[in-house]
């Protein structure tokens, strides 16, 4: 009988408990392991942080009961996503190697120590980046990891085989994959502003400032303002505020993408702010699908397969990193057309005469879609290309193997059966006292709420009335 070996990621999970759901990616990456033949237990960091934030540790968990467990399971390895459960307080991290792979840009990286924002990575023994840029960021903030940073490029699912043979019918002209993020926070803030003319010139400026790609000073006043005083009294970080005035951007730039490609067929698929966007632009109305879910990464590529033209705006905090469906989209039936940046990684990875389509703004990028909608032939013979590039070593599983590599691990052996995937449940790490209180607090109301229904209807009402009033 063969063992199974074990190991653990640690993820990320938005949605509630029960029902936990990974992002399609980051589930890619656990069932992938799992078809390799290991026994995969997902750790959901967000659950550990007070708020589901991802700064700080949550006081509620008893961290030696989840040391504890980490000893015990004797993994064979540790994957933690963009630092998930990457802290200082647990030592058995030290009795495994752990490779931290980071997907996004510094400022949405967990950070439970609660260290400055490149200082974060003392817990990985290798850190695996999918961006150059990312990389001499980190490089020139702290000198200490160096030696741990290894380049990957994001990776696709899906096999890519030559399209000597037909494409798949087409139900779309152009697709587009995108949400509209969170810059609520900035909103409130500006509300806070109208009434100090001062205050409201330095937020316009700092907008302007970021859109052309300079560094914030947030020491510069006008009159008595600064933005460094604004936020301490919201008490709000910098990376947070620098995040919300990039998602503005991104918005706004998304919507103007809208408004140029929507006679050409523009199909979007992406989060409900769309809906709430097209109140005040109704082009948005005739792109957006409505009720159609991806819940998966097969649900993602057969929309790309399905649609002539897949383009991409990168988020302005992505600078020149690849997303993941830049790849997705090279390896399926669809012309990749995306935004031009000078050092674009995909220029390091494909070589500067890649035949990967870009656009440098909307003009170009609605020039260009015209043009590969009427030249068929010229749009196959691109996507062929592209389907070669990432024909080799881009797969989940090749990506997986390099992980395993890094670990010294030997290749996986072949009459083992796909593994369990266990979501190790927070809830056993609560402290008992905390558990307790809960518990009473619960029954106390189930007995408050039995009570309250003994009491006739027509009283019930006069009492909340009178509580109202």
């Amino acid at each position: 009988m063969v063992l199974r070996e074990k190991i653990a990621i640690f993820a990320y999970s938005w949605s509630t408990t029960p029902n936990v759901k990974l992002d399609i990616y980051l589930n890619e990456f656990v069932t992938t392991f799992s078809s390799l033949g290991f026994d995969v237990d997902v750790y959901v960091a967000n659950q550990y942080v007070e708020c589901d934030g991802i700064v700080g540790l949550s006081k509620n968990y008893n961290l030696y009961k989840l040391n504890k467990k980490i000893k015990l399971n004797k993994y064979k390895f540790i994957l933690s996503i963009n630092n998930a459960l990457l802290t200082r307080r647990l030592d058995s991290l030290r009795l495994q190697p752990v490779i931290g792979l980071i997907v996004d840009d510094f400022n949405h990286l967990f950070n439970h120590d609660k260290t400055g924002l490149y200082d974060q990575f003392s817990c990985a023994d290798i850190i695996l980046f999918s961006s150059y840029s990312h990389i001499k960021k980190l490089e020139s903030n702290n000198l200490s990891v160096a030696d741990r940073l290894r380049f990957y490029p994001t990776a696709t699912s899906v096999s890519v085989s030559s399209k000597n043979c037909d494409f798949l019918p087409k139900v779309h002209n152009i697709t587009w994959v995108a949400s509209l993020l969170d810059a609520s926070g900035y909103t409130l803030l500006y509300k806070h502003c109208t009434h100090n003319p001062d205050r409201a010139a330095l937020l316009s400026r700092v907008v302007d400032v970021v859109r052309e790609g300079g560094q914030i000073n947030y020491d510069h006043a006008i009159g008595a303002e600064s933005i460094s005083g604004l936020l301490d009294e919201h008490k709000w970080s910098r990376p947070f505020f620098e995040m919300q005035i990039q998602n503005m951007i991104s918005n706004q730039s998304r919507i103007s993408v809208v408004d140029r490609l929507h006679e050409l067929g523009l199909s979007v698929f992406g989060n409900h702010e769309w809906i709430n966007a097209a109140a005040y632009n109704a082009n948005i109305l005739t792109v957006y699908n409505e009720g159609q879910a991806i819940s998966s990464h097969k649900d993602i590529m057969k929309i790309y397969n399905s649609s002539k033209i897949c383009i991409n705006m990168s988020q302005m905090q992505s600078g020149a990193a690849l997303p993941y469906r830049v790849i997705d989209i090279l390896a399926s039936d669809a012309l990749l057309i995306t935004n031009y940046h000078p050092q674009s990684d995909a220029f390091a990875i494909f070589g500067k005469d890649c035949p990967i389509v870009m656009y440098k703004n909307l003009d170009e990028l609605s020039t260009l879609c015209e043009y590969y909608l009427s030249h068929e032939d010229e749009r196959r013979r691109l996507v062929v290309k592209c389907n070669e590039m990432v024909k080799h070593g881009f797969d989940f599983r090749d990506r997986c193997q390099d992980i395993l590599d890094l670990c010294g691990l030997s290749p996986v052996r072949k009459e083992l059966s796909a593994g369990n995937i266990n979501l190790v449940n927070s809830n056993e790490f609560i402290f008992l006292t905390l558990k307790i209180k809960v518990r009473l607090k619960n029954v106390i109301k189930r007995i408050i709420k039995s009570v309250f229904s003994l009491i006739p209807l027509a009283l019930r009402r006069s009492l909340i009335i009178n509580l109202r009033a």
